[in-house]
């Protein structure tokens, strides 16, 4: 419009400006796109770093259950031995008890690897669950269906909580 009017000055300031602000716009965008890079990559160590200290704490449980059932075979250990020495008495009773006490530890010992099991079968699931619902957020974003929420810094208490809350 300026070029029509006669004047090129303007019309070449004009054109100059916009250049400017094309090439702005530009690094913006590239600045935008390599941010929006980072922050998913932040979200997914995260995510990950949050089902390892899950995964951590379980483990954690289950070796002070260990540890516990250990130092209960001790005990049960140290009784049979004093009952082995009093078999040697040749007392009926005492053999049946030794028995008795011998069936109630191999019991005890078939619980503890059935619960072991168990929860090694449910880590399994929780940490599989949590990857296809990773999987299934990302196809959403891709798709438009959700869109990438702000990033939010929570301290470990809220992210233990909310971990709870997403078992």
């Amino acid at each position: 419009m300026l070029l029509m009017q006669g004047k090129p000055e303007l019309a070449t300031a004009a054109q100059n400006e916009l250049n400017s602000a094309r090439r702005l716009q530009e690094q913006y965008h590239t600045q935008w796109v390599q941010q929006q890079r980072e922050y998913e990559s932040l979200l997914n160590a995260r995510l990950k770093l949050q089902a390892k200290l899950q995964t951590i704490r379980q483990e954690q449980k289950e070796m002070e259950a260990l540890l516990r059932l250990a130092k209960s075979k001790e005990v049960t250990v140290k009784a049979i031995k004093s009952l082995d020495d009093l078999q040697g008495i040749g007392d009926g009773d005492i053999a049946r008890l030794r028995d008795s006490i011998q069936s109630r530890l191999d019991t005890a010992s078939a619980h503890s690897e059935m619960y072991a099991s168990s929860l090694n079968n449910q880590m399994d699931d929780i940490l599989g669950k949590t990857e296809i619902e990773l999987q299934l957020e990302e196809r959403k974003r891709r798709l438009g269906l959700a869109e990438p929420s702000a990033p939010t810094f929570e301290t470990s208490e809220e992210a233990d909580s909310s971990s709870l809350k997403n078992e």
